[in-house]
């Protein structure tokens, strides 16, 4: 198989880690040529074992080089950062230098097409050049994404005058080259990425070259004993020029301590061209200068921080001293990394040019290192050549209903087949979950933001929600075994790769089918008369890092109880695979994206078809019955019925209505920022809130002397105040609630008697919420009321009243507060209208109303990152929607 890595030649660690993954492909058999400016022939040579050996220029096995050659392609492969110095970046400069490349991208993309089907190319490899994975599709080849960070990330952190100066190039970049990728291997420390990598990313260990010589031998090369403490002085093959003027002569250490540093350094530090070296000093001659040797034998390096560097100090739990770089925001994510293996310490550029380095003996002192795992190269080259072969497994595809892209298609297949066939999963054989045989019927259902409706939805409120373009994929195999009857021991098997933000640590789970419902001799799914749904949720919650199976699982006892469900003849076996991209505890719904996907995958693997509305109810009784959490309906109906760009009108009552989609119009747009704080639909704050309203519904349709009321969304703000409120309490006890009323008359929740509940904020808030939703929409389907910036304002207020209200309810939190104080903060004249806290509150999510500029994006990135500095949590931005599982429609899959 023939390789092609495309490797950014901005720093050491990008040229670092292709060569690593480019021996493991070579040490599999294959051949690899690397595209890069080729800048300094030593690195690569230093890089290249006894095993494999290299060629510059050169094409691939067709021509006799035998498949241990590295080969070596000069080409300037993309823009990457220019440097000022060492320690900071040229905005301008680099900026200019994508536009070049910008400006040429067609040019640029249609030679690498022919370089590529000239070489006979199977797969594509690019460490962050984005030029190579546009060029792979249009070849027709499969492409990996193998980075720590993208470059749309790094230029959108570069400011608010480069992003307005700069969005369609950016733009172009996100959406023209990056989404581009089969694949994104993703490396640790990595920084948020687009929407569309997410969907098709697997974190693989750190990528970091290994010593190779023991730390005796080299001591005694660079002469040094073993009572000799050493500093090593690590740039990443900068210079030192424009940083300051100081020489190696004013470098203090520590007694006993020794500096070491490469030529090139010690020609920057030395005075007037001075030859002679400080006896503290120790240069590495070039023909020693393999930096993993060093670095394994140092007790501290001292330096900046950058993917190369930091992997191989956490490799060989080498301390790591540095100095922050100025704008490149990959950065925090790495000195995070850092923090957590007990590895960073950071000092200011002045300490680092006084050459006063008496500090390193405290830090080695201080520290602890944790070492990583860096067989990332491995792992990569077993999934480069696995991708290669899924592109080349040939499957047959159809559709039930909606419409599935291509695109979306060739990334499950990737994504089902890539993933399944790594080694390991969560500790568990992976390998092989689907056979070549059964159809896998594939579904994908999004989160939602809440614009609007949020906890009012039991309370029949009028809600607007748009789909995000983080989703949850369900694939569902229904595994015959030939003339083997069907029996008892019917088996599920499910895989569910866990995020990092995920809260669950089992990836892999095992149920007996018998375990959860009954069946006919003819296969026929039933739940008999006695059955106990206390009794699974109490085995489903027996092991928690297990427990969230409940919103796969259930879709069977639902199916079984609600619809004629059919096991396939001769089933063996179920596989059940889950991917998602909806970070969990956001509240955004993920787990009614898993309830929907699930749901309606495994009903189409049964045969089962379902009329309009009929999934979310039957998603809802998941989480109710099987789950036991008391939600509302409004997260299923937006999972299930949403679209892109789209807000999603309901009233969220029994039989739910529908009014509609209305198009989010093009100067506003809605935008997601996750604090950082889990939210939990089950706390114990939002039922009590929940059985508050229930109350003030039951005391109002009990002692009121009005028309009778379904709904406290019945009323209205006016109605309720001159008639109602004064009968509503500000809070009761549930006992005396009980003894004068007998029931709240809520199925889902159950009245603790020794609990105040707030009646009067609960009661109150899902009528003034339905008012307000109702005047929100008002105002944004009406194209001149959404273009006036008036209009807009006074949609902001209602988001802020809304806000308000959940906090008086008790479901705000100090986080969200935070946020939506920025966002009140910077206000109209910088695109930023409204926000409010998302869903069912107590932390997660907040959503804003912006205009749809590079003004306001710039307005959110500086919330994001005030926000950050106050609390020391990072944010999720979710900035795009998607269709609904509806729109999806069912994929069929036979891989063959």
């Amino acid at each position: 198989m023939n390789v092609a890595i495309y490797c950014s030649s901005h720093g050491l660690g990008h040229l670092t880690r292709c060569l690593e993954v480019g021996e493991g492909l070579i040490a599999l058999g294959h051949s690899v040529t690397i595209v890069t400016k080729l800048g300094n022939c030593q690195i690569l040579g230093e890089c290249c074992t006894e095993t494999m050996t290299m060629a510059v220029g050169g094409r691939g096995q067709q021509d006799g080089v035998a498949p241990n050659v590295l080969r070596i392609r000069d080409v300037v492969a993309d823009a990457g950062a220019r440097q000022r110095d060492v320690f900071s970046v040229d905005v301008e400069e680099t900026m200019h230098a994508y536009q070049h490349f910008y400006e040429n991208a067609d040019d640029i993309c249609e030679r690498e097409r022919a370089w590529l089907i000239d070489n006979q190319t199977h797969v594509v490899v690019s460490d962050v050049v984005p030029f190579a994975l546009r060029a792979a599709e249009m070849a027709g080849i499969p492409s990996c994404c193998l980075s720590n960070f993208t470059w749309d990330y790094i230029y959108s952190s570069f400011g608010e005058g480069v992003r307005e100066r700069y969005s369609e190039m950016l733009m172009h970049l996100e959406q023209e080259l990056y989404s581009r990728a089969s694949v994104y291997l993703r490396l640790p420390g990595a920084c948020p990425c687009l929407p569309q990598l997410e969907e098709v990313a697997i974190d693989i260990p750190m990528i970091a070259r290994r010593s190779r010589k023991g730390c005796r031998e080299v001591r005694e090369r660079l002469g040094l004993d073993d009572a000799h403490r050493v500093c090593l002085v690590m740039l990443g093959g900068h210079r030192l020029s424009g940083v300051g003027n100081f020489s190696a002569h004013d470098i203090i250490l520590p007694d006993g301590w020794i500096c070491i540093m490469t030529p090139s350094i010690w020609r920057d530090m030395s005075e007037d061209g001075s030859t002679r070296v400080p006896e503290h000093v120790r240069v590495i001659p070039d023909a020693d200068a393999y930096m993993p040797d060093i670095i394994e034998c140092s007790d501290v390096v001292l330096g900046k921080v950058g993917f190369g560097t930091v992997g191989e100090c956490l490799s060989s739990k080498t301390p790591l001293v540095y100095v922050k770089r100025e704008n490149f925001a990959e950065e925090e994510h790495l000195i995070r990394l850092l923090d957590s293996h007990q590895s960073g310490f950071e000092i200011s550029k002045e300490s680092f040019v006084s050459g006063d380095w008496r500090f390193v003996g405290d830090v080695v002192a201080t520290l602890n290192p944790i070492q990583i795992s860096a067989h990332g190269a491995r792992v990569a080259a077993e999934l480069i050549a696995q991708v290669s072969r899924v592109y080349r497994i040939r499957y047959t595809f159809r559709k039930v209903c909606g419409t599935v892209p291509s695109d979306d298609i060739r990334h499950l297949c990737f994504g089902l087949v890539a993933q399944l066939n790594r080694q390991e999963c969560g500790g568990d054989d992976a390998s092989g979950l689907f056979n070549y045989k059964d159809n896998i019927y594939i579904n994908r259902a999004p989160g939602r933001l809440d614009v609007f409706g949020g906890i009012a939805d039991y309370s029949w409120s009028w809600a607007l929600e748009v789909p995000t373009s983080e989703a949850t994929f369900v694939a569902t195999q229904f595994q015959t075994t030939g003339d083997v009857p069907r029996d008892d021991n019917i088996l599920i098997r499910i895989i569910s790769p866990s995020p990092d933000t995920a809260a669950r640590s089992s990836s892999f789970v095992s149920i007996p089918l018998s375990e959860i419902v009954s069946w006919t001799d003819q296969g026929m799914l039933f739940l008999p008369r006695s059955y106990d749904f206390a009794n699974l949720r109490r085995r489903l919650k027996r092991n928690p890092p297990e427990s969230w199976i409940a919103y796969i699982v259930g879709a069977f006892v639902v199916l079984a109880e609600k619809k004629m469900a059919f096991l396939p003849k001769n089933v063996g076996s179920i596989a059940i695979l889950v991917k998602s991209t909806v970070p969990e505890g956001a509240g955004v719904s993920s787990s009614a994206a898993l309830e929907v996907a699930s749901l309606v995958s495994i009903a189409a693997a049964l045969g089962i078809c379902f009329e309009k509305h009929e999934v979310p109810l039957l998603a809802q009784r998941i989480e109710n019955v099987i789950v036991g959490v008391s939600c509302g309906l409004m997260d299923m109906v937006a999972s299930y019925l949403g679209m892109a760009n789209s807000l999603l009108s309901l009233r969220c009552s029994d039989p739910v209505q529908i009014f509609g989609q209305i198009k989010i119009p093009d100067n506003l747009r809605i935008w997601g920022v996750y604090s950082g704080v889990r939210h939990c639909t089950g706390s114990s704050r939002y039922t009590s809130v929940r059985i508050g309203a229930f109350m003030g519904k039951k005391i109002i349709q009990t002692d009121g002397s009005g028309p009778p009321i379904q709904a406290l969304t019945d009323l209205t703000p006016t109605e309720f105040e001159e008639k109602y409120m004064h009968l509503i309490p500000d809070t009761i006890l549930g006992t005396d609630f009980l003894s004068r009323y007998h029931s709240h008359d809520d199925p889902a929740t159950k009245i603790d008697l020794d609990v105040v509940y707030e009646v009067k904020h609960a009661t109150c808030h899902p009528i003034y919420e339905n008012s307000r939703v109702k005047r929100f929409t008002e105002f944004i389907k009406d194209p001149q009321k959404s273009s006036n910036r008036l209009q807009c304002e006074l949609m902001g207020e209602l988001m802020y009243e809304s806000h308000q209200s959940y906090s008086n309810c008790g479901l705000g939190s100090s986080e969200t507060d935070l946020l939506v104080n920025l966002a009140r903060n910077i206000g109209p004249s910088q695109g930023i209208f409204g926000a409010k806290i998302s869903g069912g509150g107590c932390g997660g999510t907040v959503c804003i109303l912006t205009t749809n500029d590079s003004r306001a994006e710039a307005s959110i990135q500086r919330i994001r990152q005030e926000y950050q500095q106050e609390t020391g949590i990072q944010t999720y931005l979710f900035r795009a929607s998607s269709g609904g599982s509806r729109t999806f429609g069912t994929a069929i899959v036979t891989l063959q």
